[in-house]
């Protein structure tokens, strides 16, 4: 497995981002859907913008893999985060493999719902 190195991410640039402008002005939650609806995602920015509001507002470090998680970010995003909490190398990729399973189960039974309930409309 190759080795992850840490994103470079200069601090003025994450001061001047737009992500990080609108989670101050209309908060976090703000924050994520606008990367959520329609921000070309540059993961390295986001991380450090994340990373920056979880130690500006001294947030749990557990808060970071909630959010990775919520905005169904890339192994690449969840390899700084295993480098950030100190873990092997593999976690990331197991992590990241759990989430899509979980992901494709949620989709398999939301799509098993839905025929069911076109099923009782037919009977």
């Amino acid at each position: 497995m190759a080795e992850v190195e840490w994103w470079r991410i200069d601090q003025d640039e994450i001061l001047e981002s737009d992500i990080l402008e609108i989670a101050e002005r209309d908060g976090i939650p703000s924050m994520l859907s606008e990367v959520k609806k329609d921000w070309g995602t540059d993961w390295r920015l986001l991380w450090g913008v994340l990373l920056h509001l979880q130690q500006q507002k001294g947030y749990n470090k557990g808060w970071l893999a909630y959010k990775l998680e919520e905005l169904s970010a890339p192994l690449e995003a969840w390899q700084q985060l295993g480098l950030y909490y100190g873990y092997k190398p593999g976690w990331a990729y197991h992590r990241f493999q759990e989430l899509q399973e979980q992901q494709e189960q949620q989709q398999g039974s939301t799509e098993s719902k839905r025929k069911e309930k076109r099923k009782s409309k037919v009977d």
